[in-house]
């Protein structure tokens, strides 16, 4: 995958110089993005896709949650640059499982395009045809779409 994240250290001295500006709320919330997070990616390292959607689905059903997308994005973000390997497809399957919770529906897009010899992948979130957490259209534009996974079943 092209969308890399800092180095934990680098990312843990920005997060601890913004620790005043955060509420109790704010820190809930990060925490428990970060705990999925952790979740997803390693569900992705040692069981495949599949079985992370499907176990995605089981505990969205059981959850609920009234937080903005932009908030939730955001919270995605920022918790990426705290999990080692948090991939773009990491953020996108814990970004589409909040959501869900939230009764938002969302796809999740999966692109690629030629790098060298190679292939790179980068997976994008839509809402309502807008693209909500992901990069910018110029970077997307750059990846042809090979599949996409529509919102979670109830």
């Amino acid at each position: 995958m092209t969308c890399g994240t800092p180095s934990l250290s680098k990312a843990l001295r920005r997060q601890l110089s913004r620790v005043a500006d955060r509420s109790a709320a704010d820190w809930r919330l990060l925490l428990s993005v970060v705990g999925l997070l952790v979740r997803v990616r390693l569900g992705l390292t040692f069981t495949s896709l599949k079985t992370v959607q499907g176990w995605l689905e089981r505990e969205a059903a059981a959850t609920a949650s009234a937080t903005s997308p932009q908030r939730l994005a955001r919270t995605v973000r920022t918790g990426a640059r705290l999990v080692p390997g948090a991939s773009c497809l990491t953020q996108a399957l814990t970004y589409q499982a909040l959501l869900h919770r939230s009764g938002v529906a969302s796809t999740i897009k999966l692109g690629v395009r030629r790098q060298g010899s190679g292939l790179a992948a980068h997976a994008w979130v839509v809402i309502d045809g807008r693209v909500a957490l992901g990069g910018t259209a110029a970077v997307r534009r750059e990846f042809a779409q090979i599949v996409q996974f529509g919102p979670i079943a109830r």
